[in-house]
């Protein structure tokens, strides 16, 4: 079996720590020795924790666009499967101190992809609601995560898809939004 690369290694090491741990106190030789990498390869690919720390999130946000801007029929069909594939940095990143604003930037990102995926004419009040929306399906699909103990399994993750759609046709209709949104 190959083993895995320092770089995956360093960001699975980081990951368990950062959801226990302010990142004032994760230390490089703690994380490297957790990696069992060398000091080198950790700066080969990394100035130091602060810039792990922004390069995981800023790849989130940009592979979590990609994937909006790649469905061109509906905005949410990839998303909850997108969070199921990523949910250990998402519950890292939801685990610590700063977990709210992880959300909140997730819930405006989202909705600024998905406005570059769509043409429809919203009324002023469908961006707020559409921010609150997303907080809510988020904060929950992290609440099933942290109860399954990390990923969410088949049946129980069509089970929540189901739900999340039907949520999405409630507030779809309440904007008069047609269903491919």
């Amino acid at each position: 079996m190959r083993r895995p690369d320092a770089k995956s290694r360093i960001i699975k090491a980081f990951l368990s720590l950062y959801g226990s741990t302010s990142i004032n106190k994760i230390k490089v030789s703690e994380l490297i020795s957790k990696a069992n990498c060398s000091r080198r390869s950790f700066y080969n690919n990394y100035a130091d924790v602060f810039d792990l720390e922004k390069t995981l999130k800023e790849e989130f946000f940009k592979e979590m666009e990609e994937e909006i801007l790649s469905n061109e029929n509906r905005v949410n069909d990839g998303a909850l499967t997108f969070f199921n594939q990523h949910s250990d940095l998402l519950l890292a990143y939801t685990s610590n101190e700063n977990g709210l604003e992880f959300i909140k930037e997730t819930a405006e990102r989202y909705i600024k992809a998905q406005e570059k995926n769509t043409s429809n004419n919203y009324n002023p009040f469908y961006y707020k609601d559409r921010y609150y929306h997303i907080i809510f399906c988020l904060s929950g699909f992290i609440s099933c995560l942290k109860c399954a103990g990390g990923k969410i399994e088949d049946m129980d993750f069509n089970q929540m898809k189901s739900y999340v759609d039907g949520l999405n046709k409630g507030f779809n209709k309440k904007y008069l939004i047609s269903e491919n949104v």
